[in-house]
């Protein structure tokens, strides 16, 4: 089993909701767009990011309008966080442990290897 530690999380700095419909996907892609049009585009070489997938994605005016709801949501929490002496402070880490699975898991200690998981949020 391996442990990793995630980055280091501020109130405020990066916990806040993303307000853009659809992220790069491949490694070093830093995309971020609400373009519709982008998406449909990019065939597959961009992920809806998880704030969106409940509504009609593909509908530019509804991920406008969500967009615009999770900035004003994001705006009233750091204004939040501002006033009562929070916004900035550490807010502790992410950290999971991942196990091979024998059955599905193909590692050699030779080579450098790549692992794929899920990570599922309970807390939203």
């Amino acid at each position: 089993m391996k442990t990793y530690k995630g980055p280091d999380l501020f109130k405020g700095i990066n916990d806040l909701k993303e307000v853009k419909a659809f992220l790069g996907n491949s490694q070093g892609d830093e995309t971020r767009t609400n373009s519709v049009e982008a998406f449909k585009a990019a065939k597959g070489w961009l992920s809806v990011s998880q704030e969106f997938k409940n509504i009609d994605y593909l509908n530019q005016e509804k991920v406008d309008e969500l967009s615009d709801t999770l900035q004003k949501e994001n705006d009233e929490y750091i204004k939040l966080l501002k006033e009562t002496g929070e916004y900035g402070k550490f807010d502790g880490n992410i950290t999971f442990s991942l196990m091979e699975d024998p059955l599905m898991d193909k590692t050699s200690k030779s080579k450098k290897s790549s692992l794929k998981f899920d990570i599922i949020d309970f807390l939203k």
